[in-house]
């Protein structure tokens, strides 16, 4: 995953280092004092509210999440939701630098 090669390259390497399937398994071992986990800020903000979770910033540690559109497999792709599919695409080119794409998206 992208963060576990952003841990490797900034030199961080964890003794024990566990993908979990989902935000919620990664919040409930964390929350057992399993350990810590990389999450958004938006996914632990009511268990921070609630003073369940303590959040660390990580300085200089950029993160970025794969986002996928999604429709059924027969149908066809209205003409305003490829509008916007191509809109984010140069959207997202805008927002993050050439160092930071994966390699599948420099082509």
């Amino acid at each position: 995953s992208y963060a576990v090669a952003s841990l490797l390259k900034a030199k961080l390497s964890p003794k024990i280092m566990t993908v979990l399937p989902s935000i919620d398994a990664i919040k409930k071992a964390v929350e057992a004092n399993m350990g810590i986990g990389l999450l958004s800020d938006l996914s632990v903000a009511k268990e921070q509210e609630a003073g369940l979770l303590k959040v660390l910033g990580l300085q200089g540690f950029r993160l970025r999440r794969e986002i996928l559109a999604v429709y059924l497999k027969d149908e066809a792709i209205l003409p305003s939701v490829t509008r916007f599919i191509e809109f984010s695409k140069k959207s997202a080119k805008k927002r993050v630098p050439e160092s930071e794409k994966l390699a599948s998206d420099r082509s």
